[in-house]
């Protein structure tokens, strides 16, 4: 599927994250655990989602998102759906790790919030 519609404040994109920070998450990959390397990553993709929406000192509403962290059961983190601006208040989320992983309950609670 290729998308054609550009995220612009005046047609802004949802984007919904899911992140597994299940117990294998804490496992050691290139002497960090995985859940640091992802906490590097949703950082670094917000602080580009955030510059790609700023003009001058304001951020226009380009983007829409919604983090769900799933072990045995989903946190919607953030909660609900954020514009950017909303998300660069509150700064980027730090993960940790939990239990197990239900990934089949990750992929319903994103469908329900895509609708």
């Amino acid at each position: 599927m290729t998308y054609s519609t550009v995220a612009t404040g005046a047609t802004p994109e949802l984007v919904i994250y899911l992140i597994d920070i299940s117990g294998s998450m804490s496992q050691q990959v290139d002497g960090a655990p995985k859940i640091e390397h992802v906490n590097v990553a949703v950082k670094s993709v917000i602080q580009r989602m955030i510059k790609r929406s700023t003009k001058g000192k304001i951020i226009a509403p380009r983007y829409r998102l919604c983090i769900g962290c799933y072990s045995d059961t989903v946190t919607d983190i953030l909660p609900g759906i954020r514009t950017i601006a909303e998300v660069a208040t509150q700064g980027a989320p730090h993960l940790s790790t939990l239990a197990t992983t239900d990934t089949a309950a990750a992929f319903r609670w994103a469908d329900r919030k895509s609708v």
